[in-house]
């Protein structure tokens, strides 16, 4: 990846805002930016807040699907309506279970770009985690959103809710540290080599 391509990503991102017409979190902006430049695409991102939200960093991937992907997916949406309804109309179990069968085939159809991407990340990650360890809780993973998005975070990000204030701001501080790390990964050891 070159500097100009980089730097052309950091100045459309600079004026990409969200829903709430809020920008892109400072803390997490280099990484989207060198994400995106490395062809992982970024759909949402948060450098974690203690006021609202989660209290730890994440960032959405979500590929972009062609038009034949695209059309699958509303048909596995279609076909689930429609399983639904006969569900409720007490319809015979067979018929039900061919239609979740094919629902089923849809989904796998619609999901390979995601877990393709989620592939090509973790191949990422492994890479990160082979010269520098760190406390599971604060290890970045891959989860699963949805049916059509992969979510990097750290491991213990999914308990911050339940922790006394004082653990939820020490631990905020530690994984908004291992993304920087993560970032600085990214940018020295892969984007120098290119």
């Amino acid at each position: 990846m070159d500097k100009k391509k980089w730097e052309e990503l950091a100045n459309k991102f600079k004026e990409t805002t969200d829903k709430m017409g809020m920008r892109i979190d400072s803390g997490i902006f280099d990484l989207v930016v060198t994400l995106n430049a490395l062809d992982f695409p970024t759909s949402a991102s948060c450098w974690g807040h203690l006021e609202r939200g989660v209290a730890s960093p994440w960032l959405d991937f979500q590929p972009k699907l062609t038009p034949e992907i695209q059309t699958k997916k509303e048909e596995a949406k279609s076909l689930w309506a429609e399983v639904k309804k006969k569900e409720s109309e007490g319809k015979a179990k067979t018929e039900i279970v061919k239609m979740l069968d094919e629902h089923h085939k849809l989904e796998k159809e619609v999901n390979k770009p995601m877990l393709l991407l989620a592939e090509e990340l973790l191949k990422l990650l492994n890479d990160f985690y082979k010269d520098h360890s760190n406390e599971a809780e604060v290890t970045l993973v891959l989860r699963k959103i949805g049916n059509s998005a992969i979510r990097l975070e750290s491991q213990g990000s999914i308990v911050q809710e339940v922790k006394p204030q004082l653990v939820k701001e020490e631990n905020l501080l530690k994984y908004r540290s291992e993304m920087e790390k993560f970032s600085e990964y990214i940018k020295k050891d892969l984007i120098s080599n290119k």
